[in-house]
């Protein structure tokens, strides 16, 4: 494994534009940072994409119908697998359905570093991002993981011929922040890459024609429906939650742990609800489930808070907690119930 690089970080923040080539993504030029569209469900790579579609005029809430999940799948990867949600696996921008947008997926594994430098000079021409992983480890901006934790994070990485340098769009340390910009130099990107156990690169080409909004929603609504009838749903975890919490009060270790993994749980099912949300919002369908999606939402994220209390405070109101998680579980039903009818009715055109 190579040295880690002494710090060759440029500068923490430039303001977008002020080089000769300014970064652009679908004709759109970023300035100053790219605002971070959402962090409880997607992912870094999710994320970065996500936001990069949002300031392409990419009708990119059309792709969240599929945010959609059961939450004992959600549970399941916490409670028994440990997962941060980072780890978690969506599918909301699968090829298929990016596809139906007109935007096509360029990928490669298992890449060279010079292989990928070509890409990142070739796509900066034509002012495509080139998202990339790369080891924490050897990241100067990342400073509560640089030289301290191995970790695979994926950033969005453009290059200026004039000043011959590498501009990474990426968030602080532990997800905070938004995007911001990094300049750094080839050799240290060339260390965080190679020394990383993901060499992948990809890039997206958009050609999204806003006048065929109605086809593409059109052509959306019929898959969610399908994908929504043939979701299986289960609720059994609103009621375990609340149990398994009261079994294992009197251990302190396992209970921290415990409230660790359900609280990543909520959060993560937060996100579910909420980008599910923005699918009905825009399809501009079914306002009950709008209104139910949005209250489960919130629900969720106050069960999160209250545990996130009772860790410090060491106190917690069983009752209120069961009762706050059955009317979540209430909620879920009714949603599920509206959801599948319509589903139905679309589907035969009744």
């Amino acid at each position: 494994m190579l040295a880690p690089p002494k710090a060759k970080l440029i500068a923490k923040f430039v303001i977008w534009g002020n080089y000769p080539s300014s970064i652009t993504l679908g004709g759109v030029c970023l300035t100053k940072i790219l605002k971070k569209f959402e962090q409880n469900y997607l992912n870094c790579l999710t994320s970065k994409v996500i936001s990069c579609f949002k300031i392409s005029n990419v009708p990119f809430e059309l792709f969240m119908y599929r945010a959609y999940e059961n939450p004992k799948d959600i549970f399941d990867q916490f409670l028994l697998f440990n997962k941060k949600r980072w780890q978690c696996k969506n599918n909301i921008l699968i090829p298929e359905d990016l596809k139906l947008l007109d935007i096509e997926l360029i990928h490669k594994d298992e890449v060279e570093f010079d292989s990928l430098k070509k890409i990142i000079r070739q796509e900066s021409q034509v002012s495509n991002m080139v998202f990339v992983a790369f080891d924490t480890f050897y990241l100067v901006h990342k400073n509560e993981e640089y030289l301290k934790k191995h970790q695979s994070h994926w950033v969005i990485v453009s290059y200026n011929k004039t000043s011959n340098l590498y501009y990474v769009l990426d968030d602080s340390s532990n997800g905070k922040g938004d995007f911001r910009e990094h300049v750094y130099d080839e050799k240290s990107l060339k260390i965080a890459f190679e020394n990383n156990s993901i060499k992948s690169y990809r890039y997206y080409s958009i050609k999204t024609d806003i006048n065929k909004l109605d086809v593409y929603t059109t052509i959306f609504l019929n898959k969610a429906c399908d994908y929504y009838l043939k979701s299986e749903i289960s609720l059994a975890y609103y009621d375990l939650i609340p149990i398994s919490i009261m079994e294992n009060w009197g251990n302190s270790d396992k209970l921290n742990t415990l409230l660790d993994q359900i609280i990543e749980g909520l959060a993560y099912l937060a996100g579910s609800r909420y980008l599910s949300q923005l699918f009905f919002k825009f399809i501009d369908q079914i306002y009950e489930v709008q209104d139910l999606l949005e209250t489960i939402n919130e629900e969720l994220n106050i069960i999160k808070l209250i545990l996130l209390k009772s860790k410090v405070t060491n106190k917690i109101n069983i009752s209120d907690l069961q009762e706050r998680f059955n009317n979540v579980k209430e909620n879920e039903s009714l949603l599920l119930t509206y959801i599948k009818l319509y589903s139905k009715k679309n589907i035969s055109g009744h």
